[in-house]
């Protein structure tokens, strides 16, 4: 297993970017099979969550454990506090960097399946919300969705910030990352937004796996999207444990989405 932090230029964000990667080339050569080609490891893009960094799962959680023998290759961008999309304001285009270019400049760099049933992305809070939302933004490449305490109602921001006293000084932070607030409901910011329109269009829906600690603040948004996917009916996998928003739960969790990714 190689483990590495690599920087590129990026031209979606006009600046040099890192990422982390693991890629298990070692473990390739040990299973005594001739079947994994050059180009064939299932890949998981996994999104740190806000105030974090690329290396976040590498320093925080045993990913690097969990990840030996599977055969899958991971790779960590970060975000910078953005949230993954695409601010209308700004050079920050980190939705199409996640979606387009990340995905290309990655495959060409490392021998990754380009075979959507074997491209996952998946992420922790902010990055929760990043990987519903690029992965059904981008579903003709991501065949898989996982959200660990997704932070991922952001067609509601508005009313919390207007509600909540706890959130309201955070307004003019979020106005940042997604420009106007009020605009968010049905764009392609609104991941419920974005399902009805995969669901409209007759595409195949990624397999979504959700979970969230039941002493978690965010537990709301996991029980919303829940009955959201429910009402749809869009197969999904749910699960509620005892645990926090850290990394205690999140360790745990990001070995069971191996599993269930069937890596």
């Amino acid at each position: 297993m190689a483990i590495m932090d690599i920087e590129f230029y990026s031209h979606y964000l006009q600046r040099n970017v890192s990422f982390s990667a693991i890629v298990p080339v070692d473990d390739r050569t040990q299973d005594n099979s001739e079947s994994r080609a050059h180009g064939d490891f299932a890949t998981l893009y996994l999104l740190n969550g806000l105030h974090g960094h690329h290396r976040d799962w590498l320093n925080f959680s045993k990913l690097a454990f969990w990840a030996r023998g599977r055969n899958v290759a991971i790779i960590m961008p970060s975000a910078e506090n953005k949230s993954y999309v695409d601010n209308p304001h700004t050079l920050d285009r980190y939705g199409e960097f996640i979606g387009k270019e990340l995905v290309k400049f990655s495959r060409g760099l490392l021998p990754l399946s380009h075979k959507r049933e074997k491209t996952a992305i998946g992420g922790l809070s902010m990055g929760g919300y990043g990987a519903m939302r690029n992965g059904l933004k981008y579903h003709e490449t991501f065949g898989a969705i996982a959200t660990l305490s997704g932070a991922i109602a952001a067609e509601i921001l508005l009313k919390i910030t207007e509600e909540d006293p706890r959130f309201a000084p955070r307004k003019s932070f979020f106005e940042g990352v997604f420009g106007s607030l009020d605009a968010i409901p049905g764009s392609d910011m609104d991941c419920s937004a974005l399902l009805k329109k995969l669901i409209a269009s007759g595409a195949d829906v990624p397999k979504i796996y959700m979970s969230c600690g039941t002493e978690d603040e965010l537990l709301w948004q996991s029980r919303l999207y829940h009955k959201i996917f429910s009402e749809a009916n869009v197969p999904h996998k749910y699960v509620e444990e005892p645990g926090g928003h850290d990394w205690l739960f999140w360790d745990k969790q990001i070995a069971d989405v191996l599993d269930w990714f069937g890596y």
